[in-house]
């Protein structure tokens, strides 16, 4: 009898998750299985296998529950949604949008809640509910203006009690800048960490540079600035490197998860590529129509 070339969790994905969950312990442990649900969901609602996937994340979501960590549980209502949304299913991905929101705002963190509360807000306006949008939408904005005068006023009061909560405050207001659109301030934000920096000599310094120039790397690209983006994100995995060589990667944290930062580099890199090569093209086309 001819055997399948599946391994079990591709031919099984319900009850490999069901076996990934029962040996969960620690909630890092959990952390690294929500990223991996999240592209294994991806990748049963490409194959069109979209009832094995509300499987999988249901295991999940039941398990965030039962120890009570609600920031997981949004996490997965959120990942959930983005699935939905990407099957052509904005109505269904809204419900899920919508319950993440309660959650974050709930529990934090409050960027989450800003980022949630934007992603439901474009999904409404998908679904012709104009109205709701624009309050989803406005609130989402206010919250984000709350939340930069939170960290400023976190980082200027000196109230973070180490180096990585102060990088943590560093990073969230970065990224919240570059999430609501204001790529200049983005910029000028991730530029004046990275003087601050200096010369980097731990691996915790290290990290801290790789971070901050991904978020850049993909702040320029939002903004259409592909050789900054190119430039930016190779700076990341230069950095992230020295602080492998400096640092064996923690038990904590999977080979997966550093491997899948290399697959995202690899897309921001990707984009920034292809943009470059698409800007050329449109100059070369105006050139040639010019001289004609």
């Amino acid at each position: 009898m001819a055997q399948s070339d599946n391994t079990p969790e591709e031919s099984d994905p319900v009850g490999a998750v069901r076996s990934a969950l029962d040996h969960i312990q620690r909630e890092e442990e959990f952390q690294e299985l929500v990223h991996q649900l999240a592209h294994r969901g991806l990748d049963l609602a490409a194959e069109g296998r979209i009832d094995e996937m509300e499987q999988v994340f249901s295991e999940a979501l039941a398990l965030a529950r039962s120890r009570n960590l609600p920031r997981w549980e949004a996490q997965i209502l959120l990942n959930t949604g983005v699935v939905f949304d990407r099957s052509a299913k904005p109505v269904i991905a809204t419900s899920f949008f919508e319950r993440a929101l309660v959650l974050f705002v709930e529990h934090g963190p409050l960027r989450m809640a800003v980022n949630v509360g934007i992603f439901l807000g474009n999904m409404l306006w998908k679904t012709a509910d104009p109205a709701r949008a624009e309050e989803v939408l406005q609130r989402a904005l206010g919250q984000a203006r709350r939340a930069l005068e939170t960290y400023k006023l976190a980082l200027s009061d000196g109230v973070p009690s180490s180096l990585e909560e102060l990088h943590a405050l560093d990073l969230a207001v970065l990224d919240l800048y570059r999430d609501i659109g204001a790529f200049e301030h983005a910029v000028g934000f991730g530029n004046e960490l990275l003087e601050q920096s200096g010369d980097p000599q731990t691996a915790q310094d290290f990290q801290f540079v790789s971070r901050v120039c991904f978020s850049l790397g993909i702040t320029h690209s939002m903004a259409e600035a592909y050789a900054a983006s190119l430039s930016s994100t190779q700076k990341s995995y230069h950095a992230f490197r020295e602080s492998r060589s400096l640092e064996p990667r923690s038990p904590l944290v999977s080979e997966a998860e550093d491997i899948a930062f290399g697959g995202r580099v690899l897309v921001n890199l990707g984009t920034a590529f292809n943009g470059l090569a698409r800007k050329a093209s449109l100059e070369r086309n105006e050139q040639t129509g010019s001289g004609t």
